[in-house]
């Protein structure tokens, strides 16, 4: 194509339509790459959260505790056999990941003030102090008992570590945005061991306070176990976690175990 001006010289533009065309083939290819990496960070993400689906059981009754949940739902052969397949543990925790499904359907964000009062009449103190202050799991599934079946006390944990959040960025997200937000948590330890008891693992955004517990900075917390010093990492996102029920700095998450987890487990 050629192109004159008004003093009659002419000039052929052919290479200004394929710069256009170079560029435009460059911008497909980038948005390309873009939506593979999107999906492939998806799938790491699915990674670290639960894959069961729960539907798959067909229509679960619901239930406040774990003996009537079972007794509620024998009548269901797909229950029944996930029973017999998964064992009571996994049984656990498809009540608690059924629970936590129903209270995200309402979640919305309230005054910190309201959602600590929220978590102190829900979680019975000396439970608490169990697990936070001697780290003992056996505590942990009276906390997650007491977390479901007192309505509202997933989305008051999930508001306090929002709050927790908001004091580290200069520029916070909204509520739902965050909600929705995958992060990097982190987890320090050194040789424990998992038990039974343990329905949820614990996970902070600050690998500083990770370490702590890893290398000993935390007192008698830190390397109690004897073994290796290792940071854990994976990427979630807060409304797949049970929250934080603390303000204290170190800012910690409540990642429940999957049912695969649980499953893996059995016999151990």
């Amino acid at each position: 194509m050629w192109l004159s001006t008004e003093d009659g010289r002419h000039f052929n533009t052919d290479w200004i339509d394929d710069d256009e065309k170079r560029k435009e083939s460059q911008i497909a290819a980038n948005k390309q790459e873009s939506e593979r990496v999107s999906i492939e960070e998806s799938e790491r993400e699915k990674s670290t959260i639960e894959k069961f689906d729960i539907k798959s059981l067909g229509e679960l009754e619901d239930a406040d505790d774990l003996q009537s949940f079972i007794k509620q739902n024998l009548h269901n052969p797909e229950f029944k056999q996930f029973g017999r397949d998964h064992g009571t543990e996994a049984v656990r925790q498809l009540w608690y990941e059924m629970k936590r499904q129903q209270e995200i359907q309402n979640l919305h964000e309230m005054p910190i003030e309201d959602a600590i009062s929220k978590v102190r009449d829900s979680i019975d103190r000396g439970h608490n102090k169990g697990w936070f202050l001697e780290a003992n799991s056996e505590y942990k599934p009276k906390i997650a008992a007491e977390m479901f079946t007192n309505k509202g006390t997933l989305n008051a944990a999930l508001n306090i570590a929002y709050y927790n959040y908001t004091y580290t960025t200069d520029k916070p997200m909204p509520f739902k945005q965050w909600l929705t937000t995958p992060q990097t948590v982190y987890r320090g330890t050194s040789g424990q061991q998992l038990i039974n008891a343990d329905v949820f693992t614990s996970y902070t955004p600050d690998k500083k306070v990770a370490e702590g517990f890893a290398f000993g900075t935390h007192g008698k917390l830190g390397s109690q176990h004897g073994g290796t010093p290792k940071i854990d990492s994976m990427t979630i996102r807060p409304i797949d976690t049970w929250g934080q029920l603390e303000t204290t700095g170190e800012y910690e998450f409540l990642i429940p175990l999957t049912i695969e987890q649980k499953y893996q487990r059995r016999g151990k």
